[in-house]
C-alpha cells in the first residue's frame, strides 16, 4: 500500500467504521475485536485493497506487535508512516 492509503486506512480505522477512538488520556475509549482484524479487513475492502495486499500489509502490521485493530493505531501507526 502507498502511504496516502495507509493514511486513509488509518484514519478510518480511527473513526466510527473502525475503532471509534473518543477521548484523551485515561477518558480514551474504543472499540476492538481482540485478536483480529475484523475492522480492519473491513475498511480494506471497502477501500478496493485486494486480499494479497491485505495480508502483506496486516502482516507488517504483527512485525510492529500489533495483533488486533487497537494495535495498529497504538502500536503500528508511527512506523507504518
Amino acid at each position: 500500500m502507498i502511504k496516502s492509503q495507509i493514511k486513509e486506512f488509518l484514519t478510518r480505522l480511527r473513526g466510527w467504521e473502525g475503532c471509534n477512538v473518543k477521548g484523551k488520556g485515561e477518558n480514551m475509549s474504543w472499540k476492538c475485536d481482540a485478536k483480529s482484524f475484523t475492522l480492519s479487513r473491513k475498511i480494506l475492502i471497502k477501500m478496493g485493497i485486494s486480499r494479497a495486499k491485505q495480508d502483506a500489509f496486516l502482516e507488517e502490521c504483527e512485525s510492529y506487535s500489533a495483533f488486533c485493530d487497537c494495535e495498529i493505531l497504538f502500536n503500528a501507526a508511527e512506523y507504518l508512516l
